[in-house]
């Protein structure tokens, strides 16, 4: 994938209507757009008297990285207009970020699981040895009662053959 696919863009936004300026703070609709950053006001407009807009001086307002303008007067003004420009992330890098967050949870989910799923593994292995062990036992047991066994017996001649006959 080439790097002109993962470009940002420069979106401007002019006379955007509904906002105020007042200490709670306005959030700009441009707040909202995934991958949206690097606010910057190019001018706020006082309409409360819409025949007469009055441009509103830099010390009036803040603005936060979030995209939040707030009042930095005493002064509220309920009416205003504003313009700003803002860098908007590609579409295609917010899915690749997604991704490669996803794939980064998904380890990590992983790894903290691990002692979880080890401890299966290692009950199974114990548990396998612990069969094969018996199983090995009880054939040693077994061999050793056959060869005792064989040791003992008598030569007594052909059983069906009796003595009181």
């Amino acid at each position: 994938m080439s790097d002109s696919t993962f470009t940002d863009t420069g979106v401007t936004v002019l006379n955007e209507t509904g906002a105020y300026l007042n200490i709670t703070g306005y959030t700009l609709a441009g707040a909202s757009v995934s991958g949206a950053t690097g606010y910057v006001i190019t001018a706020v407009w006082n309409v409360t008297v819409p025949a007469s807009p009055v441009l509103l001086l830099v010390g009036n307002y803040t603005l936060s990285s979030l995209g939040v303008l707030t009042n930095a007067t005493v002064t509220e003004y309920p009416d205003t207009n504003v313009s700003y420009t803002y860098t908007r992330t590609s579409d295609l890098e917010l899915v690749s970020d997604d991704v490669t967050n996803q794939s980064l949870q998904a380890g990590l989910t992983y790894a903290q699981n691990a002692s979880n799923q080890m401890n299966i593994v290692n009950v199974t292995i114990i548990l396998s040895l612990l069969i094969f062990l018996f199983f090995l036992f009880w054939k040693v047991i077994q061999t050793t009662q056959k060869t005792e066994g064989s040791g003992k017996r008598k030569a007594s001649g052909n059983p069906s053959k009796s003595s009181y006959a």
